[in-house]
């Protein structure tokens, strides 16, 4: 089964309804000749043709594909059109076990979204990668349950002083406890929370977790910091600054203990609301950090405009900071910060050289797996007591 697919919205959107209707006829008389009388091409969807065909092996599949890929794509040539069509083609072989034809289009669908992410012309789909997929989707469906049932712990990674390598603050990350699979880290769900439009409800779980540790603390006597982090789509919502606040009155603590992280791109989302949510934030007395500081969205006005308290060194810089541009430059952009008024906090220090380099520079604050690793709260915990 192959599908072979095209964005036709984007045809449509770009060059009228008459220029999409036009490469969809051309697409399905190419289909037609590229058959045998004993296989099927069918439209299943806008801009999806699906093939059924008889194949010798993988390799021969592979091979019509390529080359029917290549027919379809040179429509503009042999029409004299003003645009390239993008055709992908995901395949997936039958097996034995297979007994229905829906069943069969959506794995080799499967391979065609693959192509597009990937940007290759075709992806042939194999039995573990069904597999993955299968239980990814399964993941996806659990997410908002998850939450729900407060399945997501809180881990603490602490943040040290420069000078010192003491304790400073803590920085709050999530773990999944899944029921049947275990302990999940964020590489495995962030993603699909951002897909199924259920990040913001964690981003709200894990903030009122924070602020819950921190008036028990405060209770305690504790004078710690905790950093919190967000998605660029939780702090471009108009309803932000309202669920930060009634959240955060729900308990008794110090706003300057609790660190707001905002990243780089959650400034580009939306700048206008973006600013106003962080700017009434910080007028609640929470601190501001802008977290991924380097990897390429901020500009030298949104560390002029924002108020931003502390900035966070991407460890990108701090791992390219091996020759003397990269030392330059990571340099150079604590003194930008320090000469701006604000504190450098600089993340994925795994070493002692790169520790020394950056007490060398300066550098207010350090954050890394040299000094701590995330830690449950309770163990957490037992190192402020140790």
């Amino acid at each position: 089964m192959v599908y072979i697919g095209l964005d036709i919205v984007r045809v449509n959107q770009y060059y009228g309804e008459a220029a999409a209707e036009d490469q969809l006829c051309f697409t399905a008389n190419e289909l037609r000749l590229s058959i045998h009388d004993n296989e099927a091409a069918a439209r299943v969807s806008g801009g999806g043709f699906a093939v059924a065909r008889t194949s010798s092996s993988e390799q021969e599949t592979c091979d019509w594909a390529e080359h029917l890929l290549e027919r379809l794509n040179r429509y503009m040539e042999r029409y004299e059109k003003d645009y390239h069509p993008d055709f992908r083609a995901g395949i997936y072989m039958l097996q034995i076990s297979d007994r229905d034809c829906e069943t069969a289009l959506f794995n080799a669908r499967q391979g065609y979204q693959q192509a597009v992410v990937k940007n290759l012309p075709f992806v042939l789909v194999q039995p573990e990668h069904l597999k993955q997929e299968s239980e990814r989707l399964q993941l996806k469906k659990q997410t908002l349950s998850a939450i729900r049932n407060r399945e997501f712990q809180m881990f603490l990674q602490f943040i040290v002083r420069g000078k010192d390598g003491t304790v400073w603050a803590a920085e709050a990350v999530s773990r999944w406890d899944h029921p049947r699979k275990g302990l999940l880290y964020p590489g495995s769900y962030i993603e699909l929370l951002e897909a199924e439009g259920t990040i913001t409800e964690l981003d709200f779980y894990i903030f009122e977790e924070v602020c819950r540790q921190l008036e028990r603390w405060q209770a305690e006597g504790r004078q710690l910091r905790i950093s919190c982090n967000f998605a660029r789509i939780t702090i471009g919502r108009e309803s932000f600054v309202q669920q930060i606040k009634e959240i955060s009155e729900r308990y008794v603590f110090d706003h300057a203990r609790l660190i707001l992280e905002i990243t780089e791109d959650a400034m580009e989302l939306n700048k206008e609301t973006a600013f106003s949510n962080i700017s009434q934030c910080k007028e609640m007395v929470f601190l501001i950090a802008l977290d991924d500081a380097g990897s390429g969205f901020s500009s030298f006005a949104d560390l002029r405009d924002y108020p931003i308290d502390i900035v966070k060194i991407d460890r990108s810089i701090l791992n390219a900071a091996v020759t003397q541009r990269g030392v330059a430059l990571l340099r150079g952009i604590a003194a930008l910060v320090h000469n701006l008024e604000m504190k450098v906090l600089c993340e994925g220090a795994e070493t002692q050289a790169q520790t020394d380099l950056l007490r060398e520079i300066g550098c207010d604050y350090i954050q890394g797996y040299y000094f701590y690793r995330p830690l449950p709260l309770k163990e957490a915990e037992m190192v402020l007591t140790s």
